[in-house]
């Protein structure tokens, strides 16, 4: 295969990532308004270590390159959240 065409592949790639990383921002909106309106914390430290577990039973071998990918998506899931809640508190 050509470079041309591997890079094709992975725009393609890239663009079905986006369309997911936007649809998970849009959920984590979801669960900011539900941790509001349930007096919940942001941070939940028991879920972020069973996702990041799941995560590396299922990616195996590629776990040190996989992870890191996911705690970036689960730090700015949180930055959202903390986002969302400060501008309700400053309402």
């Amino acid at each position: 295969m050509e470079i041309n065409e591997i890079r094709s592949k992975i725009d393609k790639v890239n663009d079905e990532l986006l369309s997911l990383l936007l649809e998970r921002l849009s959920l984590s909106r979801e669960v900011a308004e539900y941790k509001i309106n349930n007096n919940l914390p942001i941070y939940d430290e028991k879920r972020e270590e069973e996702i990041i577990n799941a995560l590396t039973y299922k990616c195996k071998d590629n776990a040190e390159y996989i992870i890191p990918v996911f705690d970036a998506i689960l730090d700015t899931s949180k930055k959202l959240q903390e986002d969302i809640l400060s501008e309700k508190e400053g309402k």
